[in-house]
């Protein structure tokens, strides 16, 4: 297992990559819904997430890419790395997710940070550059938060905190 969250509605989300298992806790009976994102195999040592939208979509994190699913629908779409699109997420080993009050998605990765604003279906990218002054300490995220000024947050790994002002870039 590796995230767990409660669902608005009350069941539990837990993330085993390929699966997506929600948990009835009253009557402690389980829903498994396989993901079509690839399995590696492996046991990682980071957070793989999961994350409840605003309108109630479940995100799972993988070490091969992003799927949301459907509840209502029971139906995963997903999202991973194309080199040749500029638009696809930077990377699909999926490291954390946050939604912000605007309703844009943010997805840590080991290759950078990526925006999915409401509404829409391409990516932007969040990347350190070294050439940059504004940029990210460190390409592989770990977490992500917003704190109530409308800053975001972002840990990384081996380039500590950052802190992204979505206020003043409109965002």
């Amino acid at each position: 297992v590796y995230d767990v969250k409660c669902a608005r509605n009350g069941t539990i989300l837990i993330n085993t990559p390929p699966v997506l298992s929600v948990c009835n806790p009253e009557n402690l009976s389980f829903t498994h819904y396989l993901s079509p994102i690839d399995f590696d195999g492996s046991v990682k040592d980071n957070n793989i997430p999961l994350m409840e939208d605003n309108e109630g979509n479940i995100w799972t994190g993988s070490t091969k890419g992003l799927a949301v699913f459907d509840p209502l629908k029971k139906t995963f779409r997903t999202y991973i790395h194309h080199p040749a699109d500029p638009a696809s997420l930077s990377d699909n080993n999926i490291t954390a997710l946050y939604q912000d009050q605007k309703g844009d998605l943010w997805i840590g990765t080991s290759g950078g940070l990526n925006q999915l604003k409401s509404g829409e279906s391409g990516f932007i990218h969040h990347q350190h550059d070294s050439r940059g002054e504004v940029t990210l300490s460190n390409n592989f995220i770990r977490a992500i938060l917003a704190d109530k000024s409308g800053n975001l947050w972002i840990a990384t790994e081996g380039g500590g905190l950052n802190r992204m002002s979505l206020n003043k870039e409109g965002r």
